[in-house]
Parts: structure tokens; C-alpha cells; sequence
């Protein structure tokens, strides 16, 4: 019996033992999970300027990735640029971006307490304004009704001389053009007798032809070839 009464002693201390571990370890994930994230997590995401004395770009979308790559957006065309984190030599965050236009600079930036506004002095000169956050925002505009579709053309094609140049159109009737990651249109288009036919909008609405031709796995579109991915 003492024995017996031993051993289930030395079993209730194992298990209090291993819940007490497994506890700890839990404890340990919930401090890991509520340490905050830094301001270049934060940053990533799409944000439009509230106010700016004198100009109104609230027509544009700021798209930050985690690839230290930034897109200035209206409606269905992107214009794509660089940024990179620093700081001041007082300690505050900073973002330099290289841009087509307008968020082109060096910027300090401190967010608001639920990170979804965002206050920026540029280093240049002191202007400062704020910028929102947003959600659900998109340059691909609604796929057309019944579009005329090439089912050759489907697929990515990139540019045979240099891969710069991508193209992508797929069954549903939206193409997708990306120029050096520089500009980017996002568009409807339909194919048909050797025409490409876009309509996309950048402030208006846009429409634009390409001609085509394809021998085998060589897209010719105005002249310039491109193989398929």
C-alpha cells in the first residue's frame, strides 16, 4: 500500500509539474503575441493623405509593401517607386521614398494611438500632414460581362529582349500590364481580329488598342515580342 500511495504521489507531482511547464510556455506565446509591432509592420499597407494645404491628392493611394516597395495609386493605374526606414539623430522614424511624384522626399512619421492615421514632416522643408489608412482597396477593376476572350493570349508574357515589360490576361477579361515595376494598369480588354481593346480609369475614363499576333510561343504587341512564362 505504501508503495502504491508513492507511486500516485510521484504521478500528481509529475503532472503538476507538466502543467505548471505547459502554462509557462503559453504565458511565454501571450508576451510574444502582445509585444508591439515596430513601425515599419505598421506602415505596411494603403494610406491616403487627408489634407495638404494648397493641393488635393486625396485621388491618390499610398500602397507600402514589406518589400520596400511603394505604389502611388489612382483608380486602375499604379506608378511604383522605392522606400527605406531610418532614423533622425534625435530618435524619430523616418521613411525616404523615390517616387514618379508627390511623396517624393524624406518624411519623419509617427502613428496615432490606433495606428491607423499616420502624422509626416517632411525633412526638407517642415511640411506636414497626415495620412489615413484604408482597407479593401484594389486598382482591378470588375471583370466585364461576357468578355471576347483569345484563349492563346491567357497567361503571363514577359518581354523577350530584357523580361522588364509582363503583360497577364486571364479568362475573365481583365489585363494586367507591368512596365519595370515603374507603371502598372490593371484594365478590361477584350481580343479579338488581332486587337487588343483596353478601358481602364486613371481620374477618367481611359480606352486604348494594342495590336497582336501570335506564332507559337511569341506574343507580338505593337511590335515588341514576348515569350510566355
Amino acid at each position: 500500500m505504501k508503495t502504491q500511495k508513492k507511486f500516485d504521489l510521484n504521478l500528481g507531482l509529475i503532472f503538476m509539474l507538466c502543467l505548471c511547464a505547459l502554462l509557462a510556455f503559453s504565458g511565454c506565446d501571450n508576451k510574444q503575441e502582445q509585444q508591439p509591432r515596430n513601425h515599419g509592420e505598421i506602415l505596411i499597407g494603403d494610406w491616403q493623405i487627408e489634407n495638404q494645404e494648397g493641393q488635393n491628392h486625396t485621388l491618390f493611394t499610398y500602397s507600402f509593401k514589406d518589400t520596400g516597395k511603394v505604389y502611388m495609386a489612382m483608380d486602375n493605374v499604379a506608378f511604383g517607386g522605392d522606400y527605406t526606414l531610418g532614423k533622425t539623430d534625435d530618435g524619430k522614424d523616418t521613411f525616404a521614398t523615390t517616387m514618379y511624384y508627390n511623396l517624393n522626399g524624406t518624411y519623419e512619421f509617427e502613428f496615432s494611438d490606433d495606428n491607423n492615421t499616420m502624422q509626416l514632416t517632411e525633412t526638407s522643408d517642415g511640411t506636414s500632414f497626415k495620412m489615413k489608412r484604408i482597407s479593401d482597396f484594389s486598382i482591378t477593376p470588375e471583370a466585364p460581362e461576357n468578355p471576347v476572350i483569345d484563349q492563346n493570349l491567357l497567361g503571363s508574357w514577359k518581354s523577350k529582349s530584357d523580361g522588364g515589360i509582363l503583360y497577364s490576361f486571364d479568362d475573365k477579361g481583365i489585363m494586367t500590364s507591368n512596365s519595370y515595376e515603374v507603371m502598372i494598369i490593371n484594365a478590361k480588354y477584350s481580343a479579338q481580329d488581332g486587337k487588343i481593346n483596353l478601358k481602364y480609369k486613371q481620374g477618367s475614363p481611359v480606352e486604348d488598342s494594342y495590336s497582336y499576333s501570335l506564332d507559337g510561343d511569341v506574343l507580338t504587341i505593337d511590335g515588341v515580342e514576348f515569350v510566355k512564362e
